[in-house]
């Protein structure tokens, strides 16, 4: 039988996941503005991400920070 409690916590992990993806799309989207004349000064920009490295869900961030680090190359 699977523990229940187990499954709460990582629907919580998600659930705030889901928040903090939301917070850094609206903050994105705000401060992109403020920058567009530096962004077209330049060809190269910085990506960032806040991602589950351990716990449950490091699986998941594991991946997605490879996937971002196969990008860049």
């Amino acid at each position: 039988m699977p523990d229940i409690g187990l499954e709460i916590d990582v629907i919580r992990a998600r659930a705030i996941l889901r928040w903090l993806m939301l917070a850094l799309q609206l903050a994105y989207g705000v401060f992109s503005g403020a920058t567009a004349s530096v962004a077209q000064e330049s060809p190269t920009f910085n990506v960032g991400a806040i991602l589950p490295l351990s716990g449950p869900l490091a699986d998941f961030g594991t991946a997605v920070r490879n996937g971002m680090e196969l990008a860049v190359k």
